[in-house]
């Protein structure tokens, strides 16, 4: 990985920490329902960029796997995954925390890099 990539993830992070926090500061509460709430009701933009389905939801855990992503898809045709995956998957671990520090964020595998799907699990600790 190279300098840029790494400069890259740090500003991803910081971007997505300040999005999440500033969002977050107007929502009455900070819990797995309100985190998911546009994968649940998708609006026309979601609807056109990823295509997912809930594996696990309840109030404390939520998973879904992502099968298409119009990012992936992008990057990786332009053999810019990694680029992508900088800019665009890396703020989600940063996300989750700004949301709410109790919440834990896993994923293993993600189709930016070259997976068949992406598995975002989401885990609130009491």
């Amino acid at each position: 990985m190279n300098f840029y990539h790494i400069e890259q993830k740090d500003s991803t992070a910081k971007i997505s920490t300040k999005e999440i926090t500033d969002w977050a500061k107007k929502l009455p509460k900070r819990d797995l329902e309100t985190w998911t709430a546009d994968f649940r009701k998708p609006n026309s933009f979601w609807q056109h960029v990823l295509t997912f389905q809930f594996v696990e939801d309840t109030p404390l855990a939520v998973e879904f796997k992502i099968t298409e992503c119009l990012w992936a898809k992008t990057f990786r045709e332009a053999e810019a995954a990694d680029i992508g995956y900088a800019a665009i998957c890396y703020g989600d671990v940063a996300s989750a925390q700004a949301y709410n520090p109790k919440m834990k964020f896993t994923r293993t595998q993600t189709l930016m890099q070259g997976h068949t799907f992406c598995n975002h699990r989401y885990v609130l600790e009491a």
